[in-house]
């Protein structure tokens, strides 16, 4: 897992490079590391394909999903934690 180089990455953001790890291990690495994620912030990743699986398995987590498609095949997502503070 190694930080995406063309990505931009802004101040509130962790980038995720999880190309190469079979499933469910890019699963359960991007489950991890925005489990790790402080509140405000958001968790980029590349994958090699769209999880779908993931979606709901973040939305349990108080996280919204967004899955964009690249050019080179991959998808750049962009998890984002609810505002705790709002309810659900």
């Amino acid at each position: 897992m190694q930080q995406s180089p063309e990505s931009q990455v802004k101040s509130s953001s962790a980038v995720l490079d999880v190309r190469g790890l079979a499933a469910p291990d890019n699963i359960l690495a991007i489950l991890k590391k925005a489990s790790e994620l402080p509140n405000g912030s958001t968790l980029e990743f590349v994958i090699e394909s769209n999880p779908f699986q993931l979606y709901d398995l973040l939305q349990q987590r108080g996280y919204v999903l967004e899955m964009l498609p690249q050019n080179d095949g991959t998808f750049l997502g962009k998890a984002k934690a609810r505002d705790r503070d709002a309810g659900h």
